[in-house]
């Protein structure tokens, strides 16, 4: 059932609650909103147009009230908490710096992949193959440890 004000939930929430909130005004699942939300950036990573959508979803978190605030943003006027703001800055930052490097790091391993297949003509690519596997390996804990680190931030908002 659709909610009658558009609030970031505070019930159902993985960062600020936005995704949550918009598939509750809009009667969708929350799932939904947050996987709509993800294929945007990630398209938006692509189309280099990344840091606009971050820069619109911080926005759009400040300015929509939380469902359960005692006092109402507009009653009170407006009010930019700070703490909030950095939190999810950093938060948002780890995640998109852990999902970019667990991007890339796919990508370098796939790369890697089609070095070792040349590497049957050519034996000395196999080293660089082995050191491009190694890295995209690394890549891909450091992105994962990035990307929990961005969502244990984000708990804390």
């Amino acid at each position: 059932m659709a909610s009658k004000e558009l609030v970031r939930s505070t019930r159902d929430r993985v960062l600020t609650g936005l995704a949550g909130g918009i598939g509750a005004f809009l009667g969708i699942g929350s799932g939904v909103a947050r996987l709509i939300t993800i294929l945007v950036f990630i398209v938006s990573i692509f189309l280099n147009l990344w840091f606009l959508i971050l820069a619109i979803y911080l926005i759009v978190s400040a300015f929509i009230p939380r469902e359960d605030d005692p006092e109402d943003v507009r009653a009170r006027g407006f009010v930019i908490d700070i703490k909030r703001i950095v939190l999810s800055l950093l938060s948002l930052l780890f995640l998109g710096v852990g999902v970019l490097l667990i991007i890339y790091s796919l990508l370098l391993a796939l790369f890697s992949i089609g070095i070792h297949v040349v590497s049957i003509a050519a034996p000395p690519l196999i080293i660089t193959g082995i050191a491009g596997m190694i890295l995209a390996i690394l890549g891909l804990l450091f992105g994962l440890v990035a990307s929990w680190v961005g969502i244990a931030i984000s708990k804390r908002i």
